[in-house]
């Protein structure tokens, strides 16, 4: 069996050294069995003017960034607080059961996905009902490949 490409889109970087040591020791962990890249797309400032169009604004100027990174011929996954509740090691079942071997799973902003990026998804997940910052769910879904 050929290994999967997964893309994980994520908005925002690792900011914290510990993180960033995690996610090294994750990603050595799980290389041998999937190529990982993670693409980071910065993350618009929210300055609070009108908070219903500044969210909209920034879900629109992250989500255009999101789209233009994914590929045409990927299997798109999107964490989003409506998805389907996966349980431990669905997430490995689910993209090692995909047919392709491009996978894209994409991790929104603190505001949330722009509705085109949850349109263009064939999977959308949800990790849990509690809300985690950006940079643990990151971490949490490379953990699950390395299970």
């Amino acid at each position: 069996m050929p290994k999967k490409n997964i893309d994980l889109i994520c908005v925002g970087q690792l900011k914290s050294k510990i993180f960033s040591d995690l996610e090294k020791r994750i990603l050595k962990k799980i290389r041998p069995q999937y190529k990982v890249n993670i693409i980071e797309i910065k993350d618009e400032k929210n300055i609070n003017i009108d908070r219903e169009k500044e969210v909209e604004k920034i879900k629109r100027l992250e989500g255009e960034k999101i789209l233009s990174k994914i590929k045409k011929s990927s299997y798109v996954i999107t964490l989003e607080i409506e998805g389907k509740q996966v349980k431990n090691l669905s997430l490995q079942d689910l993209v090692d059961n995909v047919e392709k071997d491009d996978i894209t799973i994409i991790i929104g902003g603190s505001v949330g996905l722009y509705h085109k990026v949850s349109e263009k998804s064939d999977k959308k997940i949800s990790i849990s009902k509690l809300t985690f910052p950006h940079q643990l769910v990151r971490l949490l879904i490379l953990e699950q490949f390395s299970l």
